[in-house]
């Protein structure tokens, strides 16, 4: 999946395009850890496990 979005984008943008999202999807990867760190914590503080946001 992550090959054809970069095929894509340097399709339609070229590699400028490609150079100014590149910080973008850091940001989408350390907000996932960042996001797992806090309920981490919030597991060790109340004793619970499996936090999750279910629908």
């Amino acid at each position: 999946m992550a090959w054809l979005l970069k095929l894509t984008i340097l399709k339609r943008g070229g590699p400028g395009l490609h150079r100014s999202v590149g910080p973008f999807f850091i940001l989408l990867i350390l907000g996932q850890f960042c996001d797992e760190g806090l309920w981490l914590i919030v597991d060790v503080f109340t004793g619970s496990t499996g936090n999750y946001i279910g629908w």
